[in-house]
């Protein structure tokens, strides 16, 4: 289950709807190219081939509205540098929800 508290504020703050989903295995996910851990103390899988980022992202569960709008601008500014790092011109960052 997602976090009720980031279900919450993706809604209201941001207008993405996470209800109804769930964190994946890799073996749901298909192909995978990049691998971005958050943190928050999980161990890191091996998966061979892939590029693997590793990103110390704090856990704001059970904080703040505003910890959760800090987490949720800090993602969205790693995720805007990766991009440009990995060169990506893919249509599908360009037509991707304002992350």
């Amino acid at each position: 289950m997602v976090d009720p508290g980031a279900v919450r504020i993706m809604r209201s703050n941001h207008g993405i709807d996470l209800s109804g989903k769930h964190p994946k295995r890799l073996d749901e996910v298909g192909g995978i190219d990049v691998l971005v851990t958050m943190g928050c103390g999980v161990a890191c899988p091996y998966v061979p081939g892939a590029l693997l980022v590793k990103w110390d992202i704090p856990d704001p569960m059970g904080g703040s509205d505003e910890a959760y709008d800090e987490v949720i601008e800090l993602i969205r500014s790693k995720v805007k540098v990766l991009i440009i790092e990995l060169g990506c011109r893919c249509e599908i960052f360009r037509r991707a929800s304002p992350l």
